[in-house]
């Protein structure tokens, strides 16, 4: 069976919305949009429930300013987050879960100043289903002497998949 999810249902990044899909006996709940929301058990009599997700992504470091002619490199990358993918019950869980989506790191700021150091990126935060998994958030990128302002990591996501 294949269960598609139209780009008109898709809140995309920064929507605090939920795309909930039920299609051939199958309900899905996509979270992904950094913050808490609430997931609601599906009614009926549903077996089994799939979670994936991941936590947010650690911004990127900046970088410095340096004399023209002279070798630059930017920051550090930020850390990617981990991921999680587990399948349980769906007895098992309460009728409503907490659900946490995890930030993306801040970027780190550039240096204005020739051989300062610049700003490390934040840390991604953390993704939780419940007290069921956890995502951890990537960690920030290391600022540098050379290069521009680092990047914003993207935040974690969830979805909920439970079938009947």
């Amino acid at each position: 069976m294949t269960l598609g999810i139209s780009s008109s249902n898709n809140p995309g990044p920064g929507s605090s919305n939920t795309v909930n899909t039920v299609a051939n006996g199958v309900d899905v709940q996509v979270f992904s949009a950094s913050g808490a929301f609430t997931w609601n058990k599906p009614g009926g009599n549903p077996t089994v429930t799939r979670i994936m997700g991941c936590g947010g992504g650690g911004g990127a470091g900046g970088g410095g300013t340096v004399a023209i002619g002279t070798f630059m490199s930017g920051g550090g990358a930020g850390g990617g987050a981990s991921w999680f993918d587990i399948t349980i019950p769906t007895a098992l869980l309460a009728n409503i879960e907490t659900v946490t989506i995890g930030a993306g790191g801040i970027s780190g700021a550039g240096s204005s100043s020739s051989g300062v150091q610049a700003g490390n990126g934040g840390q991604g935060s953390n993704t939780t289903f419940g007290s069921w998994v956890t995502g951890f958030g990537g960690g920030g990128g290391a600022g540098t002497t050379a290069g521009g302002n680092g990047g914003v990591g993207g935040n974690g996501f969830i979805a909920v998949i439970t079938s009947y």
